[in-house]
């Protein structure tokens, strides 16, 4: 609970700092506000949101086919089975690629033999 609370209150200067505390002539958020204003930033904004509606266009024609499929075929069909699952553990464990280095055995000093050089 404590945590949470001082939390809160960290975000809360934070939040103020942001609004009312000027860095030079504005505040951290009237600088902000400068740059979202600028025409290359509006160009970027409306070119991401392009392609987020492009990326939703997308993915809900993928749904709406994954559907219609799925309504003719019944969905148990669909699940890989439990040896196709196995199958995929082996092939991925056979295909890890090797470590770069051998792992390095780590001995606590309380452990080394008497005499043995320390690294």
């Amino acid at each position: 609970m404590a945590k949470r609370v001082l939390k809160a209150v960290v975000l809360f200067f934070a939040a103020y700092a942001f609004a009312f505390v000027p860095l030079g002539e504005k505040t951290a958020l009237e600088h902000v506000r400068a740059i979202w204003g600028t025409p290359a930033a509006q160009q970027a904004a409306s070119e991401v949101k392009g392609g987020v509606q492009r990326l939703v266009k997308r993915l809900r024609s993928q749904a709406r086919a994954s559907t219609e499929r799925s309504d003719d075929e019944p969905f148990e069909e669909q699940l890989p089975t439990d040896e196709e699952l196995a199958a995929d553990q082996r092939r991925a464990e056979r295909d890890r690629p090797a470590p770069a280095h051998p792992p390095r055995k780590v001995v606590p000093p309380s452990m080394k033999a008497a005499g043995e050089p320390r690294r």
